[in-house]
């Protein structure tokens, strides 16, 4: 039962910061159940991959959610979303496999450190001239490539880079959570696909697992994150994004510290 409501407390922070920043909700998930994993046994060398297969499996519920009202509220850009589609693709699935090579503790130091980056970027938010504008095809493909990577690399929602780069490219901030929410549910349902084909016949996973999807995790978590997901799209119209951004912020890098204090220590 404590398992279970550790789920459940997961799924609704990580729903409601789905709707509210565009982040897929993927961090908090991750972060969670690399905690909780590790406190119940699972096995030691398949920990990290685990919990970001489980976290993609999740998001792939919020994120459509989120999508739903953020296509309702006109925050969703079509033209752009088919620009960035073949790298995301491509990305992914790269992601994915490198990260199916990894050891467990290689893969939790890449994190720690990915978010513990993220959350200085999303602490000190640089103002840019109003006259910078999205970059061409070449650009756009390598960027996009990135967020797939690093997203079926470490379970992160497609928002962990594409906010800041559409910030940094003048896109209107509402937009962009839009735009994150979207690419964030495809980037779940590649990824998902991917990662089921790598670890099928990985030995020695518990019970109720496809491959890396634990679904117990997946069940207890999604149903409270695809609640709360329409509750943080209506607070992302009403209250100040930008200094919820940093109080996120300061909890990534406690995060990202945890991650990375057993390689430091």
């Amino acid at each position: 039962m404590t398992i279970m409501l550790l789920y459940i407390a997961t799924g609704i922070f990580g729903g409601f910061l789905a709707g509210l920043l565009g982040l897929g909700g993927g961090v908090v998930v991750v972060i969670a159940l690399d905690w909780i994993f590790t406190q119940t046994g699972m096995p030691a060398n398949h920990i990290m991959h685990m919990a970001v297969a489980t976290s993609l499996a999740v998001m792939i519920l919020t994120t459509q959610s989120s999508v739903r009202h953020h296509q309702k509220a006109g925050n969703i850009n079509w033209e752009l979303y088919r620009q960035l589609i073949p790298g995301i693709v491509i990305g992914t699935i790269v992601g994915v496999i490198v990260a199916s090579f990894l050891d467990n503790s290689v893969m939790r130091t890449f994190f720690g450190i990915c978010i513990f980056l993220i959350a200085l970027k999303m602490l000190f938010i640089v103002k840019v001239p109003p006259s910078r504008q999205l970059p061409g095809r070449v650009g756009i493909y390598s960027v996009s490539s990135l967020i797939g990577a690093q997203s079926g690399f470490l379970g992160l929602g497609g928002g962990i880079i594409l906010i800041p780069f559409l910030a940094h490219c003048n896109v209107p901030l509402r937009q962009t959570i839009g735009m994150s929410a979207i690419c964030s549910l495809t980037v779940a349902l590649i990824a998902t696909m991917s990662s089921i084909s790598v670890s099928w016949n990985v030995s020695d996973l518990p019970a109720w697992s496809t491959g890396f999807i634990y679904w117990p995790a997946v069940a207890a978590i999604a149903l409270p994150s695809v609640l709360l997901v329409p509750f943080g799209a209506w607070c992302s119209n009403r209250l100040p994004v930008n200094l919820l951004q940093r109080v996120f912020a300061v909890f990534l890098l406690c995060s990202g510290i945890h991650m990375l204090w057993p390689f430091i220590n």
